[in-house]
């Protein structure tokens, strides 16, 4: 009911919603076996799975399918939950990295972040708690000394789209209910 309110307040129709739906059924049918979703099988660069998994998982998400709620998606956005969740290593900024080695990672923690944040704000599963906040703790750490981010954790440089992935990923992470300082 809610949905159906919504989509009315902000203009979607039938063709909207059958468009979203064609869109995730081939977002299904292209999950890798492992739950990831292969960018460079798809045309893009190799290492970036990570990315091209959380922004998957952003779509479902808003659609409204959820791991732990029955729904024609649930296995999908669970075996992808479960691979992202593998992803998170211990690297030299500490736990919580989703840069797997990529010494340009961070537009993946970021976006990363924000996929495990969205996850925990809209199920409230407390066995993602701990992931999310290792992840959030990461991107904190790797602020640099001017308050942005770049590719890489505590450079002195800034990018904005990096920087925004961070804000989101902590703004996400803050309405979900996990401590990020002001």
């Amino acid at each position: 009911k809610q949905r159906a309110k919504l989509l009315e307040r902000l203009g979607g129709t039938e063709k909207s919603e059958a468009a979203v739906s064609r869109a995730l059924d081939w977002f299904s049918r292209n999950q890798e076996a492992d739950g990831s979703w292969s960018i460079h099988r798809h045309g893009g660069q190799k290492g970036h799975d990570v990315a091209s998994t959380s922004f998957a998982l952003l779509c479902y998400f808003g659609w409204g399918a959820r791991h732990n709620q029955p729904g024609p998606h649930k296995n999908t956005v669970d075996k992808a939950l479960k691979w992202l969740i593998s992803q998170i290593k211990e690297d030299a900024f500490g736990p919580g990295s989703f840069m797997n080695g990529n010494g340009n990672g961070m537009y993946s923690q970021g976006v990363a972040t924000l996929a495990l944040a969205e996850a925990y704000g809209l199920s409230k599963d407390p066995a993602l708690l701990e992931h999310v906040d290792k992840a959030v703790h990461f991107v904190m750490r790797a602020q640099n000394a001017n308050g942005g981010w770049d590719y890489r954790p505590k450079s002195n440089r800034t990018d904005t789209s990096v920087s925004g992935w961070q804000v989101m990923a902590l703004k996400s992470a803050k309405l979900a209910g996990i401590h990020v300082p002001d």
